[in-house]
């Protein structure tokens, strides 16, 4: 390990398709004990049970093999760097089977583990009524404890299934450090570390609130941490990279999809991140501590996706005069003429249908969505947009990736699993040992009414965005904007102006029925952390609009006008 008993670790992936230069990145550096990719979201599981349903050999990310084993296993192995991945998706064994084959055709010695017991889609004592049978995967968010079995074990590379994401430092840090599973406030730090490097280079500068001031942007450095045995650690990135590593590029990657950050619940602990403090140690290097933590619950959060009809979606460019009133003209249109058209057939209409027009009157993005249970109904819709560009308003230049694929709709279901019922196991070699999962949990935490100071008045208008920086994603068919005042005096006018009543004001049309709104403070970072509640049509691979994951939701507020005497 690393001198002065800490441990390095790096991220090199966010999602599946992330950049493949990472690894090749990361390699420049000379102190790293461990690297970490994260590859899987829901619509990432949902896409690989569809590739899995039609070839039961496949069903994990090809992409670690070809992009990361292949090139660069035999430096990794010479640095005696350890690396763990959630790559297995819905086939770990296999994705260990491919890694060992392909690593003995080169000689590149290697000792591979795989972790098993995520996938619960058989188990259908334990899914939610009604979709037995039915769904396309099942999958609880293990946690850490198999992760370091599998280190402490001697494993060079760790391959896992759906492990929460925060889980992929929290493993390599129990190894290295031997912490207790009761050790909560440290478990709550390494847990941390992982939510702030678990999205790559979102904590460097990627997706800032101030992206003019961030550097070589062609070259964003990825996502370092070094911790300490006390659980303490910084953040920073590699030498000579773009990017930038700032108290606030950190805190806003601290908010992101947290919700109440008092009772942050993970299958290693319940997180208490109200009072975290960053200060910067110099350029591009940011000390975190502060992170608190108490038992974990006793149960696992569960994703099921399954299948409700399907969907298609297109987007046409529209340039001109009125481009705005064209686009929806020539939108309303179309829909129109399909909807003739399904009646002609005999056939119900769409179940859902979905029209959006961004940019302004000069030029104009036209986005049209539909669902239904029969695809033919939807060939209609994607034959019938290529027609508009004769025969319904000029301007109309470009069809955005060609004729629109019809596609399955897959919504998502979260349940609730007691982790006694899942048998956890690390595969090695011949070898499969069961892990002892922690049991303890946690009394559930009483949320308690936040109550906004008195509103302060202001002098003339501003922009939020002049004292806040914003950071939005998905939780389910949820959005949560961390909101950051940029000077702690700020702090109390966030907690003013950002009411349930402004917000649901503000965001009114794009909640799915009775608008509903969750705030909760965050004295620790000067921040104010919102979650939206039912305003993305479904999210993910169910969702028909055009963010369907709520990045763009914390730009929208920076935009929201604050003036004297208006909350």
């Amino acid at each position: 390990m690393s001198d002065n008993r800490s441990v390095t670790i790096a991220c090199a992936s966010a999602f599946w398709g992330d950049t493949p230069l990472a690894v090749q990145q990361l390699l420049r550096e000379d102190d790293l004990d461990f690297i970490v990719f994260d590859y899987l979201s829901e619509v990432t599981l949902a896409l690989l049970a569809r590739a899995k349903k039609k070839d039961p050999s496949t069903g994990f990310i090809g992409d670690f093999l070809t992009d990361v084993v292949e090139p660069h296993l035999a430096e990794i192995q010479r640095r005696k760097i350890r690396l763990v991945s959630n790559a297995g998706g819905l086939n770990p064994v296999a994705m260990k089977a491919r890694i060992e084959e392909w690593a003995a055709s080169k000689n590149i010695p290697i000792r591979v583990a795989c972790v098993t017991g995520d996938d619960v889609q058989q188990n259908s004592e334990l899914l939610p009524p009604g979709l037995s049978g039915r769904t396309l995967s099942a999958n609880a968010y293990l946690g850490a404890p198999a992760i370091v079995e599998a280190l402490n074990e001697g494993a060079d590379l760790v391959i896992l299934g759906r492990t929460v994401d925060t889980a992929l430092a929290v493993g390599p840090l129990v190894h290295a450090f031997g912490w207790s599973w009761k050790d909560f406030d440290k478990l709550s730090q390494a847990s941390l570390a992982g939510h702030i490097i678990e999205c790559g280079t979102q904590a460097t500068g990627g997706n800032f609130t101030d992206w003019e001031s961030v550097p070589k942007k062609e070259d964003v450095g990825f996502p370092i941490i070094r911790c300490f045995e006390d659980g303490s650690f910084f953040v920073t990135k590699p030498n000579d990279t773009g990017g930038i590593v700032s108290k606030a590029s950190v805190a806003e990657q601290i908010t992101y999809e947290t919700g109440d950050p008092s009772a942050y619940l993970l299958p290693d602990v319940t997180c208490d991140w109200s009072e975290v403090k960053l200060e910067e140690l110099e350029p591009n290097r940011v000390m975190v501590i502060g992170a608190r933590g108490r038992a974990p619950v006793d149960r696992y959060k569960a994703i099921a996706t399954h299948q409700e009809g399907f969907k298609v979606s297109t987007t046409a460019f529209i340039a001109g005069g009125d481009a705005r009133a064209k686009a929806r003209s020539i939108g309303q249109a179309i829909l129109a003429r399909c909807a003739n058209a399904i009646i002609a057939r005999g056939q119900p209409r769409y179940s859902e249908v979905n029209l959006e027009v961004l940019g302004g009157d000069d030029e104009a993005l036209l986005r049209i969505s539909a669902a239904h249970p029969d695809p033919s109904v939807l060939e209609i819709l994607a034959k019938e947009i290529a027609p508009a560009a004769t025969s319904l308003a000029p301007g109309m230049t470009n069809l955005l990736g060609g004729r629109a694929s019809v596609v399955p709709r897959v919504a998502m279901t979260s349940f609730f699993i007691p982790k006694r019922a899942l048998p956890v196991r690390v595969v090695m070699g011949g070898a499969v040992k069961d892990v002892d999962v922690p049991g303890e949990s946690s009394a559930p935490v009483e949320k308690v009414r936040r109550e906004p100071p008195t509103l302060l008045k202001l002098r003339g208008k501003r922009k939020l965005s002049e004292v806040a920086y914003a950071r939005s994603g998905d939780k389910g068919n949820h959005v949560n904007i961390g909101v950051i005042a940029r000077n702690p005096e700020d702090f109390i006018l966030l907690q003013s102006y950002l009411t349930e009543e402004r917000l649901i004001r503000y965001f009114e049309k794009y909640f799915d029925g009775e608008p509903e709104v969750e705030i909760w403070d965050w004295p620790g970072l000067n921040a104010v952390n919102i979650l939206l509640k039912n305003c993305l049509g479904g999210g993910g691979a169910y969702s028909l609009r055009i963010d369907p994951q709520g990045k763009s939701y914390a730009q929208r507020l920076l935009e929201m006008e604050i003036s004297e005497g208006k909350r």
